[in-house]
C-alpha cells in the first residue's frame, strides 16, 4: 500500500508537475492503475474496521463516500483549473502538489488505523 502511494506520487510528479516527455495516455493509465491499486489495498485494510455483521453496510457506505468525494474533487478541480490562450492548464501544478501530498499521507493514516485495530483486538482478547 505504501508502494502504490509512492507510485501515485511519482506518476503525478512526472506526468503532471514536471510535465515530462511521457505521452498523456501513459501518464493517465499509470495514474489510474496506481490509484486503483492503492484504493483496493486501503479497502482491504479498512474492511477490518467494522464487526463482521456490519461489514457489508460499512463497505457500501465507504464506497459511496469515496465516490462522492471523488466527484466533489473533480467539480472543485474543474472550477479551479483554467486554460490560457495557448491551451495550457493554469493551476495544474497546485493540484498536482495537493495530490502528491494526499498520496503520501495515506500510508501514515493507514498506519494509525492499523495501530488502532491492533489495540482493539488486544483489548478484545483481554476481556
Amino acid at each position: 500500500m505504501g508502494k502504490t502511494s509512492i507510485l501515485v506520487a511519482v506518476v503525478t510528479l512526472i506526468g503532471f508537475l514536471w510535465q515530462g516527455s511521457w505521452p498523456l495516455y501513459v501518464v493517465f493509465t499509470l495514474f489510474m492503475a496506481s490509484s486503483s491499486a492503492r484504493s483496493a489495498s486501503v479497502s482491504a485494510i479498512t474492511s477490518r474496521v467494522p464487526l463482521p455483521h456490519q461489514r457489508a453496510a460499512f463497505m457500501s457506505y465507504q464506497g459511496t463516500f469515496s465516490n462522492v468525494a471523488a466527484g466533489l474533487a473533480s467539480a472543485v478541480s474543474s472550477l479551479y483549473l483554467i486554460s490560457d490562450p495557448a491551451g495550457r492548464l493554469i493551476g495544474i501544478e497546485t493540484l498536482a502538489m495537493v495530490t502528491i501530498g494526499c498520496a503520501l499521507m495515506v500510508p501514515f493514516m493507514v498506519n494509525i488505523l492499523m495501530n488502532l485495530l491492533t489495540r482493539r483486538q488486544q483489548t478484545a482478547h483481554q476481556l
